[in-house]
């Protein structure tokens, strides 16, 4: 199983559903500071959690990643808006309406190549 898809924990999980409630309801992602105090009240560190996220690749400078969300490693400012990618929807069912559970399924597809080590070309069609 790819570490995407690995089970999160509950902190970490209730991270997924504060940001991807304010997106379903708004159209929008959070602003950073609307996330961190929404999590300040069940005593949680927004930071720590995001940046505990699952990654494949090296989030270094530079170096090529992909993980549950994307944000400035370095620096999250206040309002900045981190934004949940479509891995995050192997967490959030609700998210699956808005990637698609096609792309999900691609995505899973993806991942389960990767580990594999198998370069494979993928017909999109063969999803649908």
């Amino acid at each position: 199983m790819s570490v995407l898809a690995a089970k999160l924990d509950h902190e970490q999980h209730m991270l997924l559903e504060t940001m991807a409630g304010a997106f379903l309801r708004d159209g929008r992602w959070p602003v950073w500071h609307h996330v961190v105090a929404e999590l300040d009240r069940r005593s949680l560190d927004a930071e720590k959690l995001l940046k505990s996220l699952p990654v494949v690749g090296s989030p270094s400078i530079g170096r090529r990643s992909y993980g549950l969300a994307w944000f400035d490693r370095n620096h999250l400012a206040d309002e900045s808006r981190p934004a949940l990618t479509a891995a995050a929807g192997l967490h959030l069912i609700q998210l699956e309406d808005v990637f698609g559970s096609w792309f999900i399924r691609v995505v899973q597809y993806l991942m389960e190549r990767q580990l594999k080590g198998t370069s494979h070309v993928v017909s999109f069609a063969s999803f649908l």
